[in-house]
């Protein structure tokens, strides 16, 4: 494989911000950084020193200021514009290939003027294409103005990456087949996961991810609140952050639930992540909006039994199988989750072997060599 100058577009990178469409580009990029590609990562400043960071021997470079990504439990419209404004400045900077994920959409289009000047190649990774009414219900009015610029966009890179079949479909449905698309899937570090020991402090169920509004986790603090009032006391941890964070915390009190629900915020650690998911017994995952489900995979891997939501857009659910390695719910009401809860926790001993099973043909070195593969033929 030649020497490729790879600039990876995001706003929202590891170390300073975690998810999942972070972690898939942490743990591509160094491993690509290993393998002959020159990378970049183009982001928001979100370091306070002046000039560029470095970790892991990999440069992040500043494409604007450090804007809110979030104002009232949404991401926010400025800041969304103010990174695309950014994007301009990739006019300037070396790179063969751009590589860029597609939230929060409007990038795209200055991405795409830039590579198209500089006679590059835009691969874009579409996590989940929300079409018209979700975008409606996320935004109101002004929703079906951005759902008009997803299906325009979704025309543009010269390559899509897509995290999962259902993703890819969708895809191709709405284009027309026009934009090429590779299924690359999200994986896991399975070796570091092997490693790590359960926390010392054990609880029942397990939350790992961003507090918004899709995520649910309102409906799993009503589903503890159903199982509570009859007398099961089932312990919880929600690690995360975000805009809902103080709004779940009264409503956990409100509930009854204070001191069954533990909210840990944002833990920085990988290894205590893991060493809090194999200390519980069951994760849960109610998100109705889900690209692939990078928590879910680790939470399999670590043998854990999956609550989750079986809705259309939430594209985890396609890593599970409900009585096998988990129980999937077709309501958020209080007491079907509960349900859900209790029929999984009794059944956990012999759900684990069966989920750790399921995540073992994960592994991001075999992602990172998918991925390499891709950027080599735009670049060639």
């Amino acid at each position: 494989m030649p020497d490729i100058r790879l600039a990876v577009v995001s706003d929202a990178v590891l170390p300073y911000h975690a998810g999942g469409k972070e972690t898939r580009h942490h743990e591509v990029v160094r491993r690509l950084a290993t393998s002959g590609f020159d990378v970049e990562i183009h982001t928001m400043r979100w370091w306070p020193e002046r000039g560029d960071a470095y970790h892991g021997g990999i440069r992040y470079r500043p494409l604007t200021a450090l804007w809110p990504m979030y104002r009232d439990g949404r991401r926010c419209l400025v800041q969304a514009v103010m990174f695309a404004i950014g994007g301009f400045r990739m006019l300037f900077r070396r790179f063969d290939v751009v590589e860029v994920d597609s939230v929060p959409v409007v990038q795209i289009f200055v991405l795409r003027l830039a590579t198209w000047l500089r006679r590059r190649r835009l691969v874009v990774t579409w996590h989940e294409v929300w079409g018209a009414e979700s975008w409606r219900s996320y935004l109101g009015p002004i929703g079906s103005i951005a759902a008009v610029l997803e299906r325009w966009a979704l025309t543009l890179p010269d390559h899509i990456v897509s995290p999962s079949p259902g993703t890819a479909r969708r895809i191709d449905e709405m284009t027309g087949g026009r934009t090429p698309v590779t299924v690359v899937p999200n994986g896991i570090d399975l070796p570091a996961i092997n490693a790590v020991q359960p926390a010392a402090q054990r609880h029942d169920l397990v939350f790992v991810g961003r507090l918004i509004e899709h995520k649910n986790v309102s409906a799993l603090l009503r589903g503890l609140a159903v199982l509570s009032a009859r007398g099961d006391r089932i312990t919880c941890r929600i690690i995360g952050t975000g805009p809902q964070q103080e709004s779940l915390r009264r409503q956990a009190v409100e509930l009854g639930l204070d001191g069954l629900v533990r909210f840990d915020g944002w833990v920085r650690s990988d290894e205590d992540v893991l060493a809090a998911l194999k200390a519980a017994r069951v994760f849960v995952s109610l998100s109705e909006r889900e690209g692939f489900g990078i928590s879910v995979l680790e939470a399999l891997a670590c043998g854990l039994p999956v609550v989750a939501y079986d809705h259309p857009d939430n594209h985890a659910r396609h890593l599970l199988v409900d009585g096998v390695t988990a129980r999937l719910v077709d309501t958020l009401e209080p007491a079907a989750v509960a349900a859900a809860i209790d029929w999984t926790l009794r059944h956990a001993d012999r759900l684990r072997g069966p989920a750790a099973d399921s995540a073992l043909s994960y592994d991001w070195d075999t992602i990172a060599r998918e991925m390499e593969k891709v950027y080599g033929a735009c670049e060639s």
